[in-house]
C-alpha cells in the first residue's frame, strides 16, 4: 500500500514537472507587430484618431518601444518606452510609458487581446501655451490682433483704384480688417486644453436668436482642433482636419502672436480664385453680410481684388500677424 502511494505521487510531480518545463510563457516578443486599421482602436485623450498606426517592437521579455505614427501633432513618428505587464497564461497584454518632450509630455496606455490592440496617447502640454486666448475689438490693446507687413517690388499696390505705397496699403487693410471684425465677428475665445485639444467660442453679432430674431448668435467648437508647442523652436503645430500646420508662435507678456509668411503661404497662393472665379466667391457676401454694411459692401469686394492682387504679386513678400490676448480662467 506504502509503495503504491509513493508510486502514484512520484508520477503526479513527473508530470507537474514535465508541465512548467514545456510551458511558454508569455512576453513581448508576442506582441510585435505594426497595429493600424482594421486591428487597432487608437484615441487621444479618449478622442478617436483616424490614419494613425502603431508599431511595438520588444526590447527584452519585459519592455517595448512604442513608435507612433501620424499620431501626435507635429511629429511624424515617435517613440515612447513602455513596460509590458501579464500574467502567465494571459491572453491580455497590458503595457504604459510616457516621454517627456520640448513643452510637454506623451504617455501610452494600452492592451493586446488576439491581435488586436486599443491604445490611448494622452498629451499633457507643459509650455504656457496652454491658457485661454482670445481678442475683443476695442478692449485695452486687443483690436491689434491683425498686423500685416508688406513690400513688393514696384514699392506701391493698387487700392480702391488708385496706386498707393505699400506702406499705406499696410495701415489700410489693418483698419478694415479690424472694422469688419469687430461689426461681424467679435469677441473670440480659444481654450488652448492641457490635453492638446482646442474648444473656443465667437459671437456672431448679426446672427439669429433661439426665437427667431435677429440678434448676437454665440457659435461654438469642441475638441475639432488639435495642438502641440515647442518653446524652443517657438511653433505651433495646429492639427486640422487631418493636417498639421506650423506656425511661428510666440507668448510673451499674456500675449500670443503667430505669424503666418508669404514664403509658408507660397504652395497655397496659387490656389486662391481670382477673375471670374473671385467675383463668384464675393457673390456669396450679398447674404453673409448684415443689412448694416451693406452700404460697404461695393467697397470690400474691391478691397478683397486688392489684396488677392497683391498676395498674388510674384514679388511680394508679406507676414501676417495674429495678436490673441490672455484670458483669465472662469472669465
Amino acid at each position: 500500500m506504502k509503495l503504491k502511494f509513493l508510486l502514484l505521487a512520484f508520477v503526479a510531480l513527473s508530470m507537474f514537472s514535465c508541465g512548467d518545463k514545456d510551458e511558454v510563457l508569455p512576453t513581448a516578443k508576442d506582441i510585435e507587430n505594426e497595429y493600424v486599421g482594421g486591428n487597432i482602436v487608437l484615441t487621444n485623450s479618449g478622442n478617436a484618431v483616424d490614419g494613425g498606426a502603431v508599431t511595438i517592437v520588444a526590447v527584452d521579455a519585459n519592455n517595448i518601444i512604442v513608435t507612433l505614427t501620424n499620431v501626435v501633432t507635429g511629429h511624424d513618428a515617435l517613440e515612447v518606452d513602455a513596460v509590458v505587464s501579464t500574467a502567465t497564461r494571459a491572453t491580455v497584454y497590458s503595457f504604459a510609458g510616457s516621454k517627456e518632450l520640448d513643452g510637454m509630455k506623451v504617455s501610452v496606455t494600452g492592451s493586446i487581446l488576439n491581435g488586436v490592440a486599443t491604445i490611448d496617447v494622452a498629451t499633457a502640454i507643459t509650455s504656457e501655451v496652454s491658457n485661454n486666448w482670445g481678442y475683443n475689438v476695442g478692449v485695452d490693446d486687443a483690436a491689434d490682433f491683425f498686423d500685416l507687413a508688406y513690400t513688393n517690388g514696384a514699392g506701391t499696390v493698387e487700392w480702391g483704384g488708385e496706386i498707393i505705397p505699400t506702406a499705406e496699403f499696410e495701415a489700410n487693410v489693418k483698419v478694415w480688417v479690424q472694422m469688419i471684425m469687430g461689426m461681424t465677428i467679435n469677441p473670440i475665445n480659444l481654450d488652448f486644453k492641457e490635453n492638446g485639444f482646442i474648444s473656443g467660442s465667437a459671437v456672431y453679432l448679426h446672427g439669429v436668436t433661439a426665437d427667431g430674431s435677429a440678434g448676437p448668435q454665440t457659435l461654438t467648437f469642441e475638441n475639432e482642433a488639435n495642438y502641440t508647442y515647442s518653446p524652443t523652436d517657438k511653433v505651433l503645430n495646429l492639427g486640422v482636419l487631418g493636417l498639421t500646420i506650423p506656425v511661428p508662435c510666440t507668448v510673451e507678456g499674456g500675449k500670443m502672436v503667430a505669424v503666418i509668411s508669404s514664403e509658408f503661404l507660397k504652395p497655397f497662393i496659387p490656389m486662391i480664385p481670382e477673375g471670374e472665379a473671385l467675383d463668384a466667391m464675393l457673390a456669396s457676401l450679398d447674404t453673409l453680410i448684415p443689412p448694416g454694411l451693406a452700404f460697404f459692401l461695393p467697397i470690400i469686394k474691391t478691397m478683397v481684388k486688392d489684396i488677392v492682387a497683391a498676395v498674388k504679386d510674384e514679388s511680394a513678400v508679406f507676414a501676417i500677424s495674429l495678436k490673441l490676448q490672455e484670458i483669465q480662467k472662469g472669465v
